[in-house]
């Protein structure tokens, strides 16, 4: 397959992954912080390094996450880990 074409696959996969997280943060009605903590959390980073790529503290990390947490009614960062990747995967809103 020519790189071109493997270039549009990509584009596309990026575009899916992108309308898949604002979906779920839509669903779980995430704010923009929320979702900014998300992402970050998606990529498997923890409170420190969320903390210093934000630069707020860790305490605010935290409390973003409870609240996120809450609203997603979880209680452990695998479980929304999950819950995304399976919301992700099932494309509810198709």
């Amino acid at each position: 397959e020519s790189s071109a074409a493997s270039d549009v696959y990509k584009r596309q996969d990026q575009e899916d992954a992108d309308t898949a997280f604002l979906h779920f943060a839509n669903h779980y009605q995430l704010t923009s912080r929320e979702q900014d903590i998300l992402k970050i959390l998606l990529t498997d980073k923890n409170n420190q390094e969320i903390s210093d790529a934000l630069y707020i503290s860790i305490g605010t990390v935290k409390t973003h996450i409870h609240n996120i947490f809450q609203k997603v009614n979880v209680t452990k960062r695998s479980q929304l880990l999950r819950i995304y990747y399976v919301y992700k995967k099932e494309m509810p809103w198709k």
